[in-house]
């Protein structure tokens, strides 16, 4: 899926453009605007489209300024120029600037589409050649860290059978090396693979291992990190060092995984809990996709049950430090705003944040016992449950239908996509795909078609002039509704009215 951005000061042919792209074969699901160059850097800064149409007049800072920055500053970005005038100087800087292609006005649909699509291809062959370069690394560098991964697993999971070859493969064959264990947690990790990593597992956990194995890895302390075969967000890493030297190379590595972690976090935006040690099995989020499918089900009992199963272990031991029910309570609440995003609850409902949501339900997160600290983790699992329900019932109540209707009510208006995905609180892919599915177009291409359709019947009235029948369907100039006709129905609107009176 693609992102395109024009930046263009007339309105109209922003307009054009909309109608002329095959949007949905070209797989373009998001087009943003710019009114000239500066506010075309600024959305390239905050949006990171893949692709820009770009005119060169324009005020504030021309075509060809924003060309040269672009080049400079975002060169993988593919450029496509166009301009109402033939000038070779503007040619020139696009060509400098490795424009894609350098269009006239009017814009033609056929080289329209035709210009994005060897764009896109471009950039597609440029993700293969990358992705191809990663997986060569990782396929060079897969085979003695797998064999060490394992060999690793067996000895947390009671099933190393020790031998000399498999000692000395994980450095445990000099009696004067210390082991640590460090067991983390990714809280948002398919958040973190969706928007990060295009999920791509591989280049995931390839990334965040290399994070901390480079940042603990230092003069006397060695690190290797995998993720775990049976957790997707688990990590585990293992840190090796002079057993002569305990308290310091213990105290050096441990800080080294709290940099690396703290880097992840400004790298990808991770959000995470960690345990030194090997992992007990007793974590809250152990129990996450009983708890999910839970919710989704909308049985918040049975989620209930769930936690009070977690709890009841401890109770039943007699003990639970603070600083395990402050942590159970981050790893927790992660957990479950996590398991809302997933099931589609908007993330402006989650803005506010569970603790002052609950605040102004009167729910505090101070607690001084293990009943109290229970009654929290229930009112969270039913603060988060609500708006999963809700999300849910929307989603329901949905009915695709409603957007053809206010299509037909409002085509001569400025149609967005936003408009639709604020509203009934689904993507934007999804909610193409869906009514693409149904009606067999587009939401732009139905636009266009009942337009053409409204501009046919108007047609046929001979008293109506063409500029106020453009007006009517909501193009604000006559030649660009002319254009948008001809290229509809191979006939303009003159000759199609000529031909049918």
């Amino acid at each position: 899926m693609y992102r395109l951005l024009i930046v263009d000061d007339e309105e109209p042919l922003i307009e054009a453009i909309k109608i002329l792209g095959d949007w949905d074969n070209l797989r373009i699901t998001e087009i943003m605007e710019a009114n000239n160059g500066q506010e075309g850097i600024a959305q390239i800064r905050m949006n990171k489209p893949d692709l820009i149409l770009v005119d060169m007049k324009m005020p504030v800072m021309s075509g060809t300024e924003f060309l040269k920055q672009v080049n400079q500053d975002y060169p993988e970005i593919p450029v496509i120029v166009i301009s109402g005038y033939n000038d070779f100087d503007y040619a020139r800087q696009a060509i400098k600037s490795d424009a894609v292609d350098y269009l006239l006005k009017p814009v033609n649909k056929k080289e329209l589409n035709h210009t994005l699509s060897e764009a896109i291809a471009g950039l597609e062959q440029r993700r293969r050649e990358r992705d191809e370069h990663i997986d060569r690394d990782i396929t060079l560098n897969m085979s003695l860290p797998k064999l060490k991964e394992k060999i690793i697993m067996s000895i947390l999971e009671n099933r190393f059978q020790s031998n000399a070859t498999n000692l000395a493969m994980i450095g445990a064959d000099d009696p004067g090396t210390q082991f640590g264990l460090a067991h983390i947690r990714i809280m948002n990790l398919k958040q973190i693979l969706r928007l990060r990593f295009k999920d791509d597992t591989d280049l995931l956990y390839f990334s965040l291992t290399n994070v901390i194995n480079e940042e603990v890895s230092d003069e006397g302390v060695n690190c290797f990190s995998f993720n775990h075969p049976k957790r997707e967000h688990e990590l585990i890493a293992i840190y090796t060092f002079d057993a002569t030297q305990l308290e310091t190379m213990e105290f050096r590595a441990q800080s080294s995984i709290g940099r690396a972690l703290n880097r992840l976090n400004s790298l990808f935006g991770i959000s995470h809990t960690i345990t030194q040690g090997s992992p007990d099995g007793q974590s809250i989020a152990g129990r996450r996709a009983a708890i999910r499918h839970a919710l989704e089900e909308g049985n918040l009992n049975y989620a209930e049950a769930l936690v009070a199963e977690y709890t009841g272990k401890f109770k039943q031991a007699g003990y639970y430090s603070m600083g395990m029910a402050s942590r159970t309570l981050g790893e927790y609440t992660l957990m479950l705003r996590e398991i809302a995003l997933e099931l589609g609850v908007p993330n402006e409902e989650l803005a506010m944040g569970c603790e002052l949501a609950l605040k102004e339900r009167g729910v505090t997160f101070d607690y001084v016992s293990f009943d109290q600290f229970e009654q929290l983790l229930v009112a969270i699992l039913s603060y988060y449950g609500d708006l999963i329900r809700k999300s849910i019932q929307t989603l329901q109540h949905f009915d695709i239908q409603d957007i053809k209707e206010y299509i037909h009510q409002h085509y001569a208006e400025e149609i967005r996509i936003s408009l639709f995905t604020d509203k009934y609180y689904l993507s934007r892919e999804y909610l193409m795909k869906l009514f693409k599915q149904e009606y067999g177009s587009g939401i732009y291409e139905y636009v266009q078609k009942v337009r053409m359709e409204k501009a046919k019947d108007l047609l046929m009235d001979p008293r109506m002039k063409i500029q106020d029948i453009s007006e009517m369907l909501g193009y604000k100039d006559k030649n660009y509704f002319s254009k948008a006709f001809k290229n509809y129905y191979q006939l303009s609107p003159s000759d199609y009215r000529v031909s049918k009176l």
